[in-house]
C-alpha cells in the first residue's frame, strides 16, 4: 500500500509543478509585455482569468514571482485540512 501512496504523492507534486510552470510562463510574459510600465488592471485580470485565479491572488503571485523569480514561488500550495494542520504542529 505504501507504493500507491508514493505514486499518488508524486502525481500531485508533478501536477503542482506543471501548474507552477504555467503560472510562471504567464507572469513572465505579462511582465515582459509591460517592461517598466505599470501593469494595468485589465492585463492582470486577463491573466488571472486564464489561470483560473482571482485578481487579488494574481497580484500575490506576481509579487512572489518578482521577489524570487522561481517556478516554486508561484506553484499552488498543498491543501491541508484543519485536522492535518493540528497534527503537524509541534508540541510546546
Amino acid at each position: 500500500m505504501g507504493g500507491e501512496d508514493e505514486v499518488a504523492e508524486d502525481d500531485v507534486a508533478l501536477r503542482r509543478r506543471e501548474e507552477g510552470c504555467r503560472r510562471e510562463e504567464a507572469i513572465r510574459s505579462l511582465l515582459k509585455r509591460h517592461d517598466d510600465k505599470r501593469l494595468t488592471i485589465g492585463a492582470v485580470e486577463e491573466i488571472a482569468q486564464e489561470l483560473g485565479v482571482s485578481r487579488s491572488a494574481m497580484y500575490r503571485l506576481i509579487t512572489a514571482y518578482r521577489a524570487k523569480g522561481t517556478v516554486s514561488s508561484v506553484e499552488p500550495r498543498p491543501i491541508v485540512s484543519p485536522c492535518q494542520a493540528t497534527l503537524s504542529r509541534p508540541s510546546r
